[in-house]
């Protein structure tokens, strides 16, 4: 009676007015809303359906299948409306409804009509792959309802027994087979949660195949679906033939596996599920569970962080970024990236500060997720000390929730105010923030002191960019006028610090947090960016590895005579900042007192040119005569100084000419060469030392012919530096284009062979 037999006898009885109901119901799309559907269906069937004998039992039963699978209906093109929701919803809904009536009116009818037997017929052979098996899950689950509220727990046992073996199977080879649809996941997820007799006792369902359809939530699925797979986990807890301790493990072993997923191991083995990114809703398992079980993982994948491939940490952290902060989800966050620290991985954490910055910067606009994307957000920017590029690219966000916080300081902590993202804001973060909303709610007090402070903090870090700062510095003085002492912030960046290691650098006067590093004299501190320094930076780096300059500016110090010549001040501050490198066990040095006593071309925050630096600082402080006479001792020669020998040979009397030069740097010309070129040092210099005939206009005059003669032009190095600078002039000039650069690779050797005057090689 189960199948479509029913159907002749049930239009010539007299119920036939239940299938009319149902065929116009369906055939009504939008005209009625479902709730109005349903009231009449119930209605049609107190009226016409009375179940008095078994054919009426498995007519109405029989209706039910066919409005659960799509089966014959007079009137219903079911084939051009599978793929219609609302269609599909309405059908299972009368469906329902028709079931429920059965077993509400006569329980006995209707448990002979359902048969185990004719029940068995409609389960599906599998629940894998791309079959979709919805219709045959929620008329089960419709059946299930029914005979659990009128009929006994055996009734209900003995026609499962065929489903629960299908839905067992989805766990034997896995990762083999295409998950099923998602309609038919769904499905066994709603079945599973009200029936959780049901779910397979082997704990790979649990801690495989729920977490694999979890990530393969579409992220619009929302918190439904999800929070039901999660809570289909957590029953572990309450099945009585699993000990507790069983149970914490099958659930560790879920978050593992939503780990291995995070870090991009494949959802499936056909090319969409490979190549799918697990869905955000993957949070909502860690969410649910206890919170003492999620930090035990993190500190379990901490402990091996070091052994997963850069590649894959970057994954997992870039999508946890990206969840939303609330409950456990933030501390199980908090302690994976905390775990990066442990392992020794803040590249990887510096790279995800500055992709991840914006997302949950977003998240303080919610109340919901306010509380934990701080702590997250703070844990990043300022654990991130050696760059001020994801900070001051946040700035714009930044002013706008200082803003927001301060219109609401005077109001109660529960308005419900919201604003939008003010016009001031950068482009590149208004387009990223334009339909951004801060909503009051929570404890606005202490959320707007920790921020200031969090922004103080950050400030004072990369103190730098001072006009960068006044937008939000203006806002955060009304919030908080009195900025926190400088102890106070120093403690503060030290405890959020990635580097344990870490000292307080006053080298130069200011209290700049540094990490500490064993070094050698041969391998100097780094030193800090103060703002598009990375040029004088990289200048004195080189400039300190010269022993024999470094040592000769370190002297200078204890001579008053040789620094009474330095007027500028340049020499004794290069100096100071020589010794503390040459001393200092700090990862990096602040060289803020040396810029500071520099030329005002050089302070203005611009990026500058590094030949010109080098040879304004070589001027201040090289080696010279003057400087013989002071010390009363002959001076070493300076270590960056050589000699040039230049020869004019005559064509006519065969005069000579000779000239001996210092030179402190050679000028080489790449105007010849093109951008996709790959030039070597070596033919460089060749070329800038081959022989030049003079003659035309560029013609010699020579003082024994009394006028200007062809001659032959010929230079070399006549005593070599201890360190050759060599500067590329990688401009040209064309009047059709102006002025160019050439961005051709110069490749030069370990060793560079000079010819000089003797022709002997040096």
């Amino acid at each position: 009676g189960v199948g479509h037999g029913g159907a002749a006898s049930w239009k010539r009885g007299k119920m036939s007015a239940i299938e009319k109901i149902a065929v116009v119901l369906l055939k009504s799309g939008k005209k009625f809303s479902a709730k109005k559907k349903m009231v009449i269906f119930a209605k049609g069937l107190a009226q016409h359906a009375k179940i008095k004998t078994a054919s009426d039992a498995s007519m109405l039963i029989s209706l039910g299948v066919r409005l659960f699978f799509g089966g014959h209906l007079q009137g219903v093109e079911a084939k051009k409306l599978a793929k219609n929701v609302e269609f599909i919803q309405t059908r299972h809904t009368l469906g329902k409804l028709a079931t429920r009536h059965c077993f509400h009116s006569n329980p006995k009818l209707a448990l002979e009509a359902t048969s185990v037997k004719s029940i068995n017929l409609l389960v599906p052979p599998s629940l894998h792959g791309p079959s979709d098996r919805s219709d045959a899950l929620a008329f089960f689950h419709s059946l299930f309802c029914s005979l659990r509220d009128k009929c006994k727990m055996f009734d209900l046992i003995q026609r499962s027994t065929n489903l629960r073996s299908k839905i067992a199977n989805l766990v034997v080879d896995n990762n083999k087979h295409q998950a099923p649809t998602l309609s038919t996941r769904i499905a066994i997820i709603r079945l599973l949660d009200d029936f959780p007799v049901l779910i397979p006792s082997a704990k790979e369902f649990r801690t495989y195949v729920l977490i694999r359809w979890l990530a393969l939530l579409p992220d619009k699925m929302g918190k439904s679906v999800g929070n039901k797979i999660a809570s289909l986990i957590l029953k572990v807890f309450e099945d009585p033939s699993k000990s507790k301790i069983d149970a914490k493990n099958e659930c560790e072993l879920a978050l593992k596996t939503a780990f291995a997923f995070l870090c991009g191991s494949d959802l499936g083995p056909s090319k969409k599920e490979k190549s799918r990114s697990p869905s955000l809703c993957l949070a909502l398992v860690f969410n649910k569970m206890p919170k003492a079980l999620v930090a035990g993982i993190a500190e379990q994948i901490s402990a091996v962080i070091s052994k997963i491939p850069d590649a894959n940490l970057l994954c997992a952290a870039a999508r946890v970024v990206q969840w939303q902060m609330e409950n456990n989800v933030s501390e199980w966050a908090l302690a994976l990236l905390r775990g990066f620290v442990h392992a020794r991985q803040e590249h990887l954490l510096a790279e995800i500060t500055a992709k991840g910055a914006l997302p949950l910067l977003l998240q303080l606009c919610k109340p919901s997720t306010r509380k934990g994307a701080f702590r997250i957000v703070r844990f990043l920017l300022l654990g991130c000390q050696h760059t001020s590029r994801t900070f001051r690219d946040n700035i714009p966000i930044l002013s706008f929730i200082a803003e927001e916080l301060i219109k609401l300081a005077p109001k109660p902590s529960n308005s419900a105010k919201k604003s939008k993202l003010s016009h001031n804001s950068s482009s590149k973060v208004e387009e990223d923030t334009k339909k951004l909303q801060f909503i009051a709610g929570g404890d606005l007090k202490d959320f707007s002191r920790d921020f200031c402070e969090m922004c103080y903090c950050l400030m004072f870090q990369h103190s730098g960019y001072p006009l960068e700062y006044i937008p939000l510095t203006e806002k955060l003085t009304q919030l908080m006028p009195q900025r926190p002492e400088e102890k106070e912030m120093l403690k503060i960046l030290k405890s959020f610090s990635w580097s344990s290691d870490t000292v307080i650098d006053r080298s130069d006067g200011d209290s700049v947090l540094v990490p500490v590093a064993d070094h050698s004299a041969s391998v100097p501190p780094g030193l800090t960016n103060l703002g598009n320094t990375c040029y004088m930076n990289s200048v004195l780096q080189a400039l300190y590895l010269s022993d024999e300059y470094r040592t000769y500016v370190m002297k200078s110090l204890s001579n008053e005579k040789l620094t009474q010549i330095f007027n500028n001040r340049v020499c004794i501050e290069l100096g100071n900042l020589f010794a503390h490198q040459h001393l200092s066990h700090r990862m990096a040095i602040t060289p803020r007192s040396f810029l500071n006593h520099l030329p005002q071309m050089f302070r203005n925050g611009l990026q500058q040119d590094a030949s010109e630096f080098l040879k304004y600082v070589l001027d201040n402080t090289q080696i010279s005569s003057e400087h013989k006479k002071i010390i009363g001792k002959d001076p070493p020669d300076a270590p960056f100084e050589g000699q040039l020998y230049s020869q004019i040979k005559t064509l006519t009397c065969g005069g000579v000419s000779e000239k001996w030069e210092r030179f402190s740097e050679l000028t080489v010309s790449l105007a010849n060469a093109k951008d996709s070129d790959s030039v070597q040092l070596v033919d460089l210099l060749k070329e800038h030392f081959s022989p030049e005939r003079l003659s035309g206009d560029n013609a010699y005059r020579c003082s024994t012919c009394n006028k200007r003669v062809e001659a032959d032009k010929s230079l070399r190095i006549s005593k070599p530096p201890e360190h050759l600078i060599v500067n590329l002039k990688r401009h040209r000039y064309s009047a059709a284009t102006g002025i160019s650069k050439v961005m051709a690779e110069v490749k030069y050797p370990q060793i560079l062979k000079v010819h000089t005057e003797s022709a002997e090689e040096r």
